[in-house]
């Protein structure tokens, strides 16, 4: 059976999001979340290379 599935991704200062979603019915099939390592002094820009 083939699944048609969409993945919502959300990468903010504080961690990155990724839902996976069937298209038609939009049923979330996964979730995941990772937060980016804190910075010093505190600041909104990350390092790429930390994501």
């Amino acid at each position: 059976m083939k699944k048609d599935i969409v993945a919502d991704v959300d990468s903010s200062t504080q961690s990155c999001k990724v839902i996976l979603r069937h298209i038609e019915t939009e049923e979330i099939l996964a979730l995941a979340r990772a937060p980016h390592p804190p910075t010093t002094p505190p600041c909104s820009e990350q390092d790429p290379q930390a994501w």
